[in-house]
């Protein structure tokens, strides 16, 4: 599952680098027992995270069973 993980991490800082407003994941429905974890729990465990903070709008994001749509924080310009 880190794998899950890492990949949509990665789908978050290319959506936001290449200015992307929404990324869609597809995690499926949870089919996790007890002590295991689903792609459905990564996925939003990660969008939860402050890992996340820095790529996403967290209260203009949509969660569904299957799905996770993200909102894609505008990259801020630096100014020097």
């Amino acid at each position: 599952m880190a794998r899950v993980h890492e990949e949509a991490l990665a789908a978050l800082r290319h959506a936001q680098a290449i200015g992307k407003p929404w990324v869609l994941f597809t995690h499926g429905a949870s089919t996790s027992g007890p002590g295991r974890q689903s792609a459905r729990s990564v996925v939003r465990q990660l969008m939860r995270s402050p890992a996340a903070i820095p790529y996403i709008v967290r209260n203009e994001c949509i969660q569904h069973e299957t799905v996770f749509f993200a909102n894609i924080r505008p990259k801020t310009k630096d100014v020097a």
